[in-house]
């Protein structure tokens, strides 16, 4: 997760919150943003992918706005909130990105105004289905919601290679702020098809990469989020 703090205009940075405050009696804000890069794959991928928006503060979080600069063709958003609209801490609000249509590669920004004269971009990318690199695609066969110690099923298996086959699989998961207790993929981060299980609730990003026959990685490293509920 990519967290911003306090700033007129920041671009935030990964790693541990680090409190900043305008002064020393304010309270903590804190914005993360989970992914740091949305990264469409061709037409057979999934056509909606959603940011994360969580306030890892202690005060209050306004999201003002949030918009796509440039606007336009493929790429729209798909967000029902009315804003503004306030975070307590601790908690998420997700903004859907839809892909009209698959595209020659192109590129777009998500701005997320919020408290402080904060903002925060999200690069928002489309890929060329041309491309010679692999394309790891994600599906989540039984939705996008599970709870503590209980398995929820991810599949590889729409992932493809235009000059070959894939030939290894590489599954990652990113901790909601504050967890120290890694995920698991069972049985195994290389399985094509795991099982992910989290100890702990909280969103968790699930990266998946892909290798084929040529030693190409591919092109995205794609990522979605997950829900667990205690």
């Amino acid at each position: 997760m990519r967290r911003a703090l306090l700033a007129v205009i920041a671009a935030a940075a990964c790693g541990d919150e680090v409190p900043v405050s305008a002064d020393a009696d304010s309270a903590r804000l804190c914005v993360g943003v989970m992914p740091e890069v949305v990264k469409f794959s061709p037409a057979v991928a999934t056509r909606t992918l959603s940011v994360g928006v969580r306030n890892c503060g202690s005060a209050p979080l306004v999201i003002a706005s949030a918009k796509l600069s440039p606007l336009g063709e493929p790429f729209a958003l798909r967000d029902t909130a009315t804003f503004p609209l306030t975070l307590g801490p601790a908690e998420t609000h997700e903004i859907p990105v839809f892909r009209t249509f698959a595209d020659p590669q192109r590129e777009t920004e998500l701005l997320i105004a919020t408290s402080a004269v904060l903002l925060v971009r999200v690069p928002i990318q489309s890929f060329d289905h041309l491309s010679p690199c692999p394309y790891p695609i994600i599906t989540l066969r039984d939705g996008d919601t599970t709870a503590v110690h209980v398995g929820l099923a991810l599949s590889a298996r729409d992932s493809f290679s235009v000059r070959g086959t894939i030939t290894s699989y590489s599954w990652s998961a990113a901790r909601p702020s504050g967890v120290s207790r890694s995920p698991r993929f069972d049985p195994d981060p290389r399985d094509p098809n795991p099982t992910f299980i989290a100890d702990v609730p909280g969103t968790y990003a699930i990266s998946l990469q892909a290798v084929d026959t040529w030693g190409e990685s591919g092109c995205p490293r794609v990522t979605t989020l997950v829900h667990v509920t205690p």
